[in-house]
């Protein structure tokens, strides 16, 4: 299991609209579903009952949002903390990108200009 999938299932459970968590989460409504569905196989429970255009969660789903929470906010916050030590003027810079955008060319140029300007 790993962390986005618990973060997708949160924001899915606020939602209740696969398009909406990908609009928020800046995927494709194709993809919550394979992460969501994934999920489910990875704990051996249905999370979402899908209903015509509707999705309802499950009772199971219900008993578990509260630990998905808790491990996602430790999981923020041991980032912020381990950031804190590793940062030391204070500046951040999170760039997230498309898995596929280390391949490109001008991406690798873009981020070796970047790290000039960073030294």
């Amino acid at each position: 299991m790993n962390i986005r999938k618990l973060e997708v299932f949160l924001d899915l459970s606020e939602t209740f609209s696969y398009s909406e968590t990908a609009y928020r989460l800046f995927t494709t409504q194709g993809n919550i579903s394979k992460i969501i569905k994934s999920l489910e196989e990875e704990l051996g429970i249905q999370l979402f009952e899908r209903l015509h255009r509707n999705i309802v969660m499950t009772e199971s789903a219900k008993e578990i949002l509260i630990y998905a929470q808790d491990i996602v906010s430790q999981n923020n916050q041991l980032i912020e903390t381990i950031n804190g030590m590793n940062n030391k003027n204070g500046s951040q810079i999170q760039l997230d990108t498309i898995t596929t955008m280390p391949s490109y060319k001008s991406f690798l140029f873009y981020l070796s200009s970047w790290q000039k300007i960073i030294k």
